[in-house]
């Protein structure tokens, strides 16, 4: 060990390595800092130009054409109902939705879906490609958005009409700002469950009722999207497990296996999880558009004749092989509510 001599009154000297760690500390910190700032900013510019893009479609959803004659339905009874002002005040069922003017700016727009007392409040739009999944991240005007869209999986995958396929499920991100499906939350709040869920088509609009909400895994048998027809057993086998396994006493008694579900899908948790929130609601509630009443055979419990419609176009490819529920988990983004 070397020893240092120094003079009298002579001062060690300072080391400067605890000075140049502190330094590197603090450069460290305040790179940092800003880092944090620019990707915080950038994130949030994100969000308000999703809110921006969002609010315009919703308005645009919302603005009746002037010229457009007031809306017909005939409800269940065979009755025609003509939709005034007071009428769509008091009932959301006949909430003012303008779908030609949203299928105007993207064709694939299928429907609309409106839960009241949450944010859910957005046009459906419809796969074209089987296990493509566009609209995962795709926002209505088809751009790139890692917020995705409310969407529904195309009738070549549900293998509608060769199937009278009883589930449809509707996918919407779950994003911590509340936006997308995070709203479908709130049914797992018992007082909630009575909550109605409106979906709006071209031919006719829907009000359903939960009959249950459950946490499913994302390979859930449930997501064989053409593995249930009405009436068949395992249909049957299907809602009594969605029954059994609800999470909340739902009100609104299991359908019956000659009725159709529909199901909205989210993820459950942190982002990457392998869990789903699912709310699975039954009809209670139809009006139709007059054009369609004698020609869909959907309707058919109206009177009328039925006419066979064909969906399917030539052509798609299939043989992608991506699963809807992988992509959700691996696209989800750190957004999400932890």
């Amino acid at each position: 060990m070397g020893i240092q001599i120094m003079a009298p009154n002579e001062q060690p000297k300072k080391s400067h390595f605890m000075d140049v760690v502190i330094i590197l500390i603090i450069v460290l910190l305040i790179g940092g800092s800003i880092a944090l700032f620019i990707f915080g900013m950038g994130d949030y510019s994100e969000k308000k130009n999703m809110e921006l893009t969002w609010a315009e479609i919703i308005h645009l959803a919302e603005t009746e054409d002037p010229e457009a004659e007031p809306e017909e339905f005939i409800d269940e009874a065979g009755n025609t109902i003509l939709i005034t002002a007071e009428v769509a005040a008091n009932d959301y069922l006949y909430k003012p939705i303008n779908l030609p003017a949203l299928k105007e700016l993207n064709a694939d727009t299928s429907g609309y879906i409106y839960i009241p007392n949450t944010a859910v409040n957005y046009p459906i739009l419809k796969e074209t490609v089987p296990e493509d999944y566009f609209y995962l991240d795709h926002n209505f005007y088809r751009n790139y958005d890692k917020y995705g869209s409310i969407f529904e999986i195309s009738d070549l995958e549900r293998n509608v009409p060769d199937i009278d396929n009883a589930v449809n499920i509707i996918f919407g991100h779950h994003m911590a700002s509340g936006a997308m499906f995070s709203g479908i939350y709130a049914y797992e709040d018992q007082a909630f469950n009575t909550n109605p869920i409106y979906i709006y088509r071209d031919d006719m609009r829907v009000e359903y009722a939960v009959f249950a909400v459950c946490v499913v895994n994302k390979n859930d048998p449930l997501y064989d999207f053409d593995a249930y027809e009405i009436e068949s057993q395992n249909y049957e086998d299907l809602l009594n497990r969605l029954v059994a396994d609800s999470k909340v006493t739902c009100e609104a008694t299991m359908p019956g296996t000659d009725e159709p579900i529909i199901v909205l899908s989210t993820c459950k948790g942190a982002s990457g999880t392998s869990e789903r929130l699912i709310v699975c609601a039954k009809e209670v509630r139809r009006v139709v558009v007059p054009e369609y009443y004698d020609n869909l055979d959907d309707v058919h419990e109206y009177g009328g004749e039925e006419e066979a419609i064909d969906p399917y176009e030539e052509g798609i490819d299939t043989s992608n092989g991506n699963s809807i529920n992988d992509l959700l988990t691996t696209e989800q983004e750190s957004e999400e509510e932890e």
